[in-house]
């Protein structure tokens, strides 16, 4: 690994996150589960059934993303969709009989990978670690939240040469 790679916040948290899922489809692979869909897996653990906009926001990733994911775990058994009942037009996707059977062997595989992730580590520089990532988080959700076409109401036109048309006229 280069000096840079290293030093770059980004890519080195990138790089352990394809290590931690690459950790993770070993184990989870077996039982016919993949590291994507875990986001998923525990927010209907924690609630279920939720609509699909309802675990977009949860989860953090766009409605496309997520509706691929649900059609994965639909035929993976883990999930299925359900009508509201107060809105027949609204689906809510809720977990299978085998969905929930898992919660106890996918926990376990999460639980293992962290463990092997965090050897080495003391109590302390784990606690400071995680405490450091949570607000890098923070903070870049909060530069993201800003919304980024609000320069374009400062930035004023360049005044077009006598003759030229505008765009759209």
């Amino acid at each position: 690994m280069s000096h840079a790679f290293a030093d770059n916040l980004g890519q080195i948290c990138a790089l352990l996150g394809r290590l931690h899922s690459h950790a993770l489809a070993a184990r989870l692979r077996p039982h016919g589960v993949l590291p994507g869909h875990l986001p998923v897996l525990f927010q209907l653990w924690q609630r279920e059934p939720q609509t699909q906009a309802e675990l977009c926001t949860a989860v953090r990733v766009e409605q496309p993303t997520l509706a691929n994911t649900v059609k994965r775990m639909g035929k993976a058994g883990l999930v299925h969709k359900v009508k509201d009942p107060r809105d027949r037009r609204m689906a809510r996707i809720g977990l299978t009989e085998r969905g929930r059977a898992l919660r106890e062997t996918v926990s376990h595989c999460v639980k293992e990978v962290d463990a092997v992730a965090q050897a080495g580590l003391e109590p302390s520089a784990l606690d400071g670690l995680l405490a450091a990532l949570r607000l890098a988080c923070a903070s870049l959700e909060q530069d993201l939240s800003e919304p980024l076409l609000m320069l374009l109401d400062v930035i004023e036109e360049e005044p077009k040469p006598a003759g030229e048309a505008s765009p759209g006229t």
